[in-house]
C-alpha cells in the first residue's frame, strides 16, 4: 500500500469532484431530456384537447343547424298538411256544386225539351189546321 505521502490527495479530490460533476451533469442532461420529452407529450395532449374541443364545437354547431332545419321542415310539413286539408274541403265543395249544377242543367234541359216539344207540336197542329 502506498504511503500517505505518496498519495496526491488534492488530485484525488479534484478527480472525485470531476467525476461527481460529470455524474451530476449526466443526470441533469438526462433530466432535461426527460423534461423535454414530457413537455412535448404535454404539448401534444394540449393540442389534442384543443382539437377535440374544436371538433365538439363543430359537432354542436352541426346539431344546432340540424335542429333548425328539422324545425323548419316540420313547419313546412304542417303548412302542407293544412293546405292539403283545405284543398280537400274545397274539392268536396266543388264536387257538390258540380253535382247541383248538373242536376239544375238536367232539370232545365228536361223543362226546355218539354217546352220545345209542346211548341213543335203546336206548330205542327197549326200547319195541319191551316190546310
Amino acid at each position: 500500500m502506498a504511503k500517505n505521502e505518496d498519495i496526491d490527495w488534492e488530485g484525488l479530490l479534484t478527480f472525485g469532484s470531476l467525476v461527481g460533476n460529470l455524474v451530476q451533469a449526466h443526470s441533469s442532461q438526462k433530466t432535461k431530456e426527460e423534461l423535454k420529452i414530457k413537455e412535448q407529450a404535454l404539448a401534444n395532449v394540449l393540442n389534442d384537447r384543443e382539437a377535440l374541443l374544436n371538433n365538439l364545437r363543430n359537432f354542436q354547431n352541426a346539431v344546432g343547424v340540424f335542429e333548425e332545419k328539422t324545425k323548419k321542415l316540420e313547419e313546412i310539413n304542417n303548412t302542407l298538411l293544412n293546405e292539403k286539408e283545405e284543398q280537400a274541403k274545397t274539392i268536396v265543395l266543388l264536387y257538390e256544386r258540380i253535382n247541383r249544377l248538373e242536376e239544375e242543367r238536367n232539370k232545365l234541359t228536361e223543362e226546355y225539351s218539354n217546352k220545345l216539344e209542346i211548341y213543335l207540336n203546336d206548330k205542327t197542329n197549326d200547319k195541319t189546321n191551316d190546310k
